[in-house]
């Protein structure tokens, strides 16, 4: 078999361009896709937390505002005193200082919401979702958190006495330092969880 003349080997100058320009087309597009990812998900992140200024503004006015999203909302500090805030999106709100004393928080989504050193005496939160949520230093004295979803929230140091956490949650939960002097744990699953002692407790697991 005769060999083939070196040169009818080789592309063409053209057709070395033309491939290069194909190549660089794609890297192209490619590095677009990725900004235009790389910006939405941020964006993306607040459309999901952001609250509705109508709703701010109404318990603002009223202290009561039923199935409100308020996900995200600055009330760090506020008095939310007696506030009815059932079936409320709080999700990832700072209310971080808050006295929310006596407060309805039934059924509300509190995931990844900042509640260090908030006031909670008397706050109602049964079957409310504070997934990973910060209670660290909270004031939790006689609050009802019954079937509340407690799993990786952070109560270290907080003052739970009295407090009723019946069938509540607490896998993975931190309560390092809590005071839990008559608070009520029937049925609550502790799997992984940090008891006031500092010991694990994986009774549920």
């Amino acid at each position: 078999m005769r060999a083939l003349p070196f040169q009818s080997m080789m592309i063409s100058k053209p057709g070395v361009r033309r491939a290069m320009l194909l190549i660089n087309f794609k890297m192209s597009r490619q590095c677009t896709k990725s900004v235009l990812l790389s910006l939405a998900i941020p964006f993306l992140a607040t459309q999901v937390l952001a609250y509705k200024q109508e709703d701010l503004d109404k318990l603002q006015a009223t202290n009561k505002c039923i199935r409100c999203d308020l996900s995200g909302a600055d009330l760090g500090g506020a008095n939310l005193s007696d506030a009815n805030l059932h079936f409320a999106n709080l999700q990832g709100t700072n209310l971080k200082g808050a006295n929310l004393n006596w407060a309805d928080l039934r059924e509300a989504d509190l995931r990844k919401a900042d509640l260090n050193w908030a006031r909670l005496k008397n706050a109602d939160l049964r079957r409310a979702d504070l997934y990973g949520a910060n209670l660290g230093e909270a004031f939790l004295q006689y609050s009802d958190m019954r079937e509340a979803n407690l799993r990786e929230v952070d109560l270290e140091a907080a003052d739970l006495y009295r407090a009723e956490l019946s069938r509540a949650n607490l896998e993975d939960a931190r309560l390092g330092g809590a005071i839990l002097k008559f608070a009520s744990m029937s049925e609550a699953i502790l799997c992984n969880t940090e008891m006031s002692d500092g010991r694990i407790t994986i009774r549920d697991c």
